[in-house]
This record gives structure tokens, C-alpha cells and sequence, in this order.
């Protein structure tokens, strides 16, 4: 997943988008400033979908964590660097 990221994320407003907006900009910017880069970082613009079961919450982390497992990346999702994968095993990985 080199050009691409998945977050589950609550927000108490409907600003994501310009939140997304920022995130991606602001660091594409760090990132090309860092490495001598210079365009577009990520791959397109994010998708959003809401959240209402917590049926469809645990399987949104279950895809969210086994998502670099099924590209190849790594072996476990405990091996993935940038996985939260720690914090979400209690809820959607022990039921």
C-alpha cells in the first residue's frame, strides 16, 4: 500500500472532507519537501462510508488490519508498522 491508506475515524462534525483535504495535502507536502518530490502523493480522492452496527464496525477494522496481509506486505497484522492493529484486536478479532 504505497499509494493509498485506510482510516476509520469518528467525527462529532460533517467536516471530513476538508479534514481529509488537509491531511493529505499537508503531508504530501512534508513528504515531497523530505524526499525531493514534487505532485500528488496519494492515489485519488477518499471514500467515506458511515458506520451504523457494530457488526459492520468490526468488520471495517477486520479489512482495515488484514488489508496488508492480503497485498503481501506482511505476514500478520502485528508485523504492519503503521497498523493501530493493537488497540482493535479486543473488539473486532475476539468475538
Amino acid at each position: 500500500m504505497d499509494n493509498h491508506f485506510h482510516l476509520l475515524v469518528e467525527t462529532p462534525k460533517p467536516n471530513l472532507s476538508s479534514g481529509m483535504q488537509r491531511l493529505k495535502c499537508d503531508y504530501a507536502a512534508y513528504f515531497n519537501e523530505r524526499h525531493s518530490f514534487d505532485g500528488h502523493l496519494f492515489q485519488q480522492r477518499f471514500d467515506s462510508r458511515l458506520i451504523e452496527t457494530e457488526e459492520y464496525f468490526a468488520e471495517a477494522l477486520r479489512y482495515i488490519a488484514l488489508n496488508p496481509v492480503r497485498a503481501g506486505l506482511c505476514e500478520h497484522p502485528f508485523d504492519w508498522p503503521w497498523s493501530s492493529f493493537y488497540g482493535a484486536t479486543e473488539f473486532a478479532f475476539d468475538r
